[in-house]
């Protein structure tokens, strides 16, 4: 019952989403694309392009996972009816780790559907040129062309996980502050984050702050990045410390 009363407070936000997704891998589909063949050389542009659309499809997901983010036990608590809630004979991390889950489920279902669009995307655009590495794309510094399927995968991955950690971020503040407009907490941290870094780094260039996106390809251009498996699991222990760490107020939380 506690989930069901979740999707009816997420339902609009998710459908909706849901809809748009649709309605742009319809476009994609009825798109008319035409290229004329390409060398080797001309396919490593195409890396650009995926590139483009992992940094594109962050803000839609953010977005999606802010206003996600939102819902759930810190709503609850800011109506007046956290009181009501916590008081069944159910723990408070019961309905914490429940309303996580089923938001991060509806991030990640959001993530692997548009995922799938940019893969659409660039598959047309191969088979447009003629498809001559057999659905895979040339990349400066390997031996061997990668498949388009594993560079989508790797941008789902990383839409993913910056998604992910915006949605538990927000989540844990409205926790904090026992009210939905922990968003604007929320969109604070991720701004001042961001500015300190800025404004550090202007005055001790040596001073550098983690960058909150995946580092999906080596800076130096050529290859995927060596680390990433190692930069996923970082990212995933961050988003999984802002729950616990809800947790731990919730539980010390005088409703």
């Amino acid at each position: 019952m506690y989930l069901w009363k979740y999707w009816r407070e997420s339902r609009i936000i998710f459908v909706w989403s849901m809809v748009l997704i649709a309605m742009l891998f319809v476009a994609v589909l009825r798109a008319r694309v035409t290229m004329g063949g390409a060398s080797q050389e001309d396919f490593r542009q195409t890396v650009g392009m995926i590139i483009f659309f992992f940094y594109l499809q962050v803000v839609p997901l953010g977005f999606l996972a802010w206003l996600l983010g939102s819902l759930g036990v810190g709503r609850d608590l800011g109506e007046n009816s956290g009181s009501f809630l916590l008081t069944r004979p159910r723990r408070r991390a019961w309905f914490l780790w429940r309303d996580w889950g089923f938001g991060m489920t509806q991030v990640a279902l959001a993530t692997i559907f548009l995922s799938a669009v940019i893969w659409l995307i660039v598959h047309r655009a191969l088979v447009a040129a003629g498809d001559p590495f057999n659905g895979r794309i040339p990349m400066p510094g390997m031996t061997e062309p990668v498949l388009v399927t594993t560079l989508c995968g790797i941008i789902c991955a990383g839409g993913l996980v910056i998604a992910g950690l915006i949605f538990s971020v927000t989540y844990f503040s409205t926790i904090l502050i026992q009210n939905s407009r922990g968003t604007l907490l929320s969109a604070g941290l991720f701004v001042g984050y961001l500015a300190l870094g800025a404004v550090l780094h202007h005055y001790w260039p040596q001073v550098e702050f983690p960058s909150l996106l995946l580092q999906l390809f080596k800076q130096s251009g050529p290859g995927i990045n060596n680390h990433l498996p190692l930069e996923i699991a970082a990212r995933a222990a961050l988003i999984l410390l802002f729950p616990i760490a809800a947790q731990v107020v919730l539980e010390h939380s005088d409703i």
